[in-house]
């Protein structure tokens, strides 16, 4: 299974944003590779738990950006992270009741939620810091 790979066209030019995602990547990537090694579950849902506390941490950053700049984007922007929290955290209940895991789905999910969440979302959000400044 590929995993994610840091790329150019990920960096949004924001030092803070940019490090919170390499090292989102890095546990995503720590994630797909306990799945498709298949790991106990109980070493899984310790990846999941640590990438859901790093995500809100990151979420946390990205939105008090957002408050202090007033960012008229906030709004569809927090709604994105508490989704994936949501989807992360029933995917770590999932596993948390010992159930089966769709590995290629959940690589899926993720691989493409982090991709366009960046070059969308994020890249709208270190544009909108770059002008407050």
């Amino acid at each position: 299974m590929a995993l994610l790979t840091w790329t150019a066209d990920l960096s949004t030019g924001n030092k803070f944003i940019d490090a919170d995602h390499h090292k989102l990547i890095e546990m995503v990537n720590a994630l797909l590779d306990s799945i498709a090694q298949a790991h106990a579950s109980d070493h899984l849902a310790d990846v999941l738990q640590s990438l859901i506390v790093y995500a809100r941490e990151h979420f946390d950053r990205e939105e008090a950006e957002m408050r202090r700049i007033h960012y008229p984007a906030m709004g569809a922007h927090r709604a994105e992270h508490a989704q994936l929290l949501k989807q992360i955290i029933e995917l770590k209940n999932t596993l948390n009741a010992r159930e089966k895991v769709n590995s290629i789905g959940v690589h899926n999910f993720l691989s493409t939620w982090v991709r366009n969440h960046i070059l969308d979302v994020d890249m709208k959000l270190a544009a909108a810091l770059k002008d407050s400044t």
